[in-house]
C-alpha cells in the first residue's frame, strides 16, 4: 500500500473540491437542521487557503488518487483581555474519501499537519468534531487530542 502524503498545490484543486464536497455531506446527511446540499465550488475556499501563508493543506495520495487533505492553519487569539496572547495550531478540516477509510490516513494525514505546525513554532493544537462523527474523535483521542469546551444545543 503506497500512501504519499504532500502539499496540496493549485493542480489539485478539482480532486481537493470533490473530497470537501464529500466531506460537506457526511455533515448534512447527520445534521440536516444545520447543514444544507450546497453545489457551489470549494475552489475559491481551497484557493485561499493555498495562497495564504498561515495555513496549508496537506493531501493524500492513494494509487494515483487524491483520498484524503488536511487543512492546517496558525491562528491567533482573539484581543480580549481575557486571553492570554499565543499562537496556536488550529485543524481546520480533515477529510478522508469513505472508500479509503481503514488505511491510516486520518493519522498520516494528521502528523503530517502537526509537523508542520510544529515547524511554525506551534505548541498546541485546537479543532472542533461535531459529536456524530465517532470515527474522527476515537482518532483525535488515540492521538491525544482531548476535551477543551463542549458547545451544547437545545430545540425550543
Amino acid at each position: 500500500m503506497e500512501l504519499l502524503i504532500r502539499e496540496g498545490n493549485k493542480n489539485d484543486i478539482k480532486e481537493m473540491d470533490a473530497l470537501m464536497y464529500e466531506g460537506d455531506e457526511h455533515h448534512r446527511v447527520n445534521l440536516p437542521h444545520k447543514f444544507r446540499k450546497s453545489h457551489e465550488s470549494r475552489e475559491e475556499f481551497i484557493n485561499s487557503k493555498l495562497d495564504d501563508e498561515e495555513s496549508n493543506i496537506f493531501v493524500c495520495e492513494y494509487k494515483g488518487n487524491i483520498v484524503g487533505l488536511i487543512i492546517a492553519r496558525v491562528m491567533k487569539t482573539p484581543d480580549i483581555s481575557i486571553f492570554k496572547p499565543r499562537q496556536f495550531g488550529w485543524i481546520e478540516n480533515l477529510i478522508v474519501q469513505d472508500s479509503s477509510r481503514g488505511l491510516g490516513i486520518g493519522k498520516k494525514l494528521m502528523d503530517e499537519a502537526e509537523n508542520w505546525l510544529k515547524s511554525r513554532g506551534i505548541e498546541e493544537i485546537e479543532l472542533n468534531v461535531y459529536d456524530f462523527n465517532k470515527a474522527a474523535i476515537a482518532l483525535y483521542e488515540k492521538l491525544g487530542y482531548i476535551d477543551l469546551s463542549k458547545k451544547m444545543i437545545k430545540k425550543i
